[in-house]
């Protein structure tokens, strides 16, 4: 709500992207070149997935995702009853 209340407050032409080391845009992944893609989903520290994660079952396919980052996600998926 707060980010929709300092939008409210600005102008378009004030507006910036924000770096991808302040959240790195996972639901864009595959539309990035493969320079500005992130090598590892263990290597971020904030990401952008808006509904990624619940509209597109192979997303962990996406990036690499080393141990034990991959068992941690299935484990809490698993756990909230959900399929990564």
């Amino acid at each position: 709500m707060r980010s929709s209340v300092i939008l409210a407050k600005s102008e378009p032409g004030e507006w910036r992207w924000l770096p991808r080391d302040h959240g790195y845009p996972l639901n864009l992944h595959t539309r990035l070149s493969p320079e500005k893609q992130a090598r590892a989903l263990n290597e971020l520290s904030c990401l952008i997935y808006n509904s990624l994660w619940d509209e597109q079952s192979g997303w962990m396919d996406l990036i690499s995702i080393g141990e034990p980052l991959r068992t941690w996600i299935k484990n809490a998926y698993q756990e909230a009853g959900v399929r990564p």
